[in-house]
């Protein structure tokens, strides 16, 4: 490898890698505004560490679930 000069698999990787961060940021304002809208208060809402390193979207479709069953229990 020239010296300073990346790898065309590394280029692509954040190439990806920022593509992903894209689509997640406008998934993450669509599930905020839902939630505010909602009066949710959920912790992982709005770009929650745990949303990007926890690959289980049913997890956090229970979990917000659940915040909707205890504000309709209030």
């Amino acid at each position: 490898m020239r010296k300073g000069k990346l790898p065309q698999y590394i280029i692509g990787a954040i190439r990806r890698r920022a593509a992903a961060a894209e689509k997640y940021f406008i998934a993450d304002c669509q599930i905020f505004e839902f939630c505010k809208s909602h009066g949710i208060d959920s912790q992982y809402v709005n770009g929650h560490v745990e949303t990007i390193t926890r690959f289980d979207s049913d997890y956090f479709i229970r979990e917000l679930e659940e915040c909707i069953q205890k504000g309709a229990d209030k």
